[in-house]
């Protein structure tokens, strides 16, 4: 797997900063509740609604989560 498609990788003086692609991580944590923690797929839908709030709220804001 390439890992730049999945991170931004930013330079700043002699740090290197890794961000997860929103997305990608998006797509990672649902299989994660669904898989590993064996959550209802209601459950996983109303976390991904939520998510996708944060995600809205962020862009409005224009704001650096991390």
């Amino acid at each position: 797997m390439d890992v730049t498609k999945k991170v931004l990788i930013y330079k700043y003086k002699n740090w290197y900063i890794y961000l997860m692609k929103w997305e990608s991580a998006f797509k990672d944590y649902q299989l994660y509740l669904k898989i590993e923690r064996g959550l209802s797929q209601n459950t996983v839908d109303s976390y991904s609604r939520d998510l996708k709030k944060l995600e809205n709220y962020q862009m409005s804001c224009q704001l650096l989560l991390i």
